[in-house]
């Protein structure tokens, strides 16, 4: 269950384990939902070896698109 974002809130993702697709599918869909929130900003909280280097390329350039810092 993924908890309400309010406007202005500190979004903090924690990330574990390797980077993959589905992991991917969740931050794009966590920082839509804090970009419609107004969010001030988006953290990841990250815990990895690595994993997929396709899936780790989109996180950066949705991160980077996102209108949330």
């Amino acid at each position: 269950i993924e908890p309400e974002i309010r406007k202005g809130s500190v979004v903090v993702v924690p990330v574990e384990g390797p980077i993959t697709e589905a992991q991917l599918f969740f931050l794009r869909r966590m920082l839509k939902q804090a970009s419609a929130a107004e969010a001030s900003a988006f953290i990841l909280n990250m815990n990895t070896p690595g994993g997929s280097l396709a899936a780790t390329e989109q996180i950066v350039q949705a991160l980077l698109k996102s209108s949330v810092p």
